[in-house]
């Protein structure tokens, strides 16, 4: 019986020639009108889609690249049943399948989690949906298989392989708020079937749709680098090695909340911020305290903190006034 040595993406990858996009799916093919089976690796080998006891959605590289899916927030359209939602930046996320679920700053781990070539890759954080064959969304419990309790279901991303022909695409994109996004890769036959080399990179920058007036900085602002080398060594015909080399650093800044109410003074509060942060905490600590909190934040809105309240309503959730630095990093 013959072997293989696997370690990243299963089953075969995408032919292209320089200045196309991939258009082989992978290990999970979309049916054509010739009658094309559906493979899937959601059982932790290479099975038809038929033969495979669980719910499954399939999204092909084809539909990746036509529909522009480029985010988690993107696949969700392409995949019945899938919610993806986000915190105060597009680094923070919150998968839900079948009412399973978990708020992005609890303790506890997703219910769905996000799977990279079969490693698990945390399931609160991004994921840079570049140079992929195929997105698997299982959908019900999968811990049996997966090792880890997502009673939800689990998303699977495979990364495209080295092949034997020489070749490569890039792709530029532009938009709204000065946004613009590099994507390419370049695959090289090092060795004719035996070493393969494909190198895959992302460039990815937006500026903020939120300004903020006390420090005159945009806020939602994207910065993304994200490089992957995967080498595909076959010394024999029966011993095949994948190797990936995974590198992605996320920064800018997150979008910031806004005080939408605050009760009137003299309401019960079990903290009363409304009466600590105005004029009226001179009544409590003496005269000249709400003056001694000004000359110590100069920026403060020297009506109190009701009075802004009003005053942020009425600018909208595009234009805030916050003291409070707003960054974001991650690295993988």
């Amino acid at each position: 019986m013959r072997e293989r040595l696997r370690a990243g993406a299963i089953g075969p990858a995408g032919h292209f020639s320089p200045g196309a996009a991939p258009s082989d799916p992978g290990p999970a093919t979309v049916a054509t009108d010739t009658g094309a089976e559906i493979i899937v690796t959601a059982q932790r080998r290479s099975e038809t889609l038929e033969r495979t006891p669980v719910a499954i959605s399939v999204v092909s590289a084809d539909t990746l690249v036509e529909r522009a899916i480029t985010t988690e927030t993107d696949l969700q359209s392409a995949v019945p049943g899938l919610t993806v939602k986000t915190g105060q930046n597009e680094n923070q996320l919150n998968f839900s399948l079948r009412g399973q679920s978990v708020d992005p700053f609890s303790s506890s781990r997703p219910s769905v989690l996000p799977y990279f070539n079969e490693v698990q890759v945390g399931g609160v954080g991004g994921t840079a949906l570049y140079d992929l064959s195929s997105v698997q969304v299982l959908k019900g419990p999968q811990g049996t298989l997966f090792g880890r309790n997502s009673t939800g279901g689990a998303v699977l991303y495979t990364s495209q392989k080295p092949t034997v022909d020489f070749g490569g695409y890039l792709v530029a994109r532009v938009g709204n708020f000065s946004a613009r996004q590099l994507e390419g890769a370049l695959n090289v036959p090092l060795v004719s079937d035996v070493a393969l080399l494909r190198v895959a990179g992302q460039f990815q920058r937006r500026d903020g749709f939120q300004r903020n007036l006390y420090r005159d900085e945009r806020l939602g602002e994207i910065r993304r680098e994200n490089v992957r080398v995967s080498l595909t060594l076959k010394p024999s015909s029966q011993l095949s090695n994948d190797l990936v080399v995974d590198y992605g650093h996320s920064n800018g800044n997150s979008l910031s909340s806004v005080v939408y109410n605050v009760l009137p003074l003299g309401a019960p509060a079990f903290v009363p911020f409304n009466f600590l942060f105005s004029p009226a905490v001179d009544s409590a600590f003496g005269g000249g305290t709400w003056a001694s909190y000004l000359a110590a934040h100069p920026k403060a809105d020297p009506d109190g903190l009701i009075p802004f309240a009003a005053k942020q309503k009425a600018r909208g959730p595009y234009l805030v006034d916050v003291d409070s630095p707003i960054s974001t990093a991650k690295r993988n």
